[in-house]
């Protein structure tokens, strides 16, 4: 597992987290059983599925998962 933090200062009080998952078909499951809206995971260059959220505060939550 792995987690990528992006500070930005242009972008103060908004933040970004990346959660590497192992199954993003599995991670979008949980979160509309939570109740979360998601949309389309999109994929990266074949290397890599991204799902893009964000927290009521307006804060990036993306989930990734490693493809290959």
């Amino acid at each position: 597992a792995w987690l990528q933090l992006v500070a930005d200062e242009t972008r103060a009080g908004r933040s970004a987290v990346r959660l590497g998952v192992p199954d993003l078909t599995e991670t979008i499951a949980a979160l509309a059983d939570y109740g979360v809206e998601v949309g389309q995971p999109q994929v990266i260059a074949d290397l890599v599925a991204v799902l893009d959220i964000a927290d009521l505060d307006g804060n990036e939550v993306s989930f990734v998962q490693e493809l290959g």
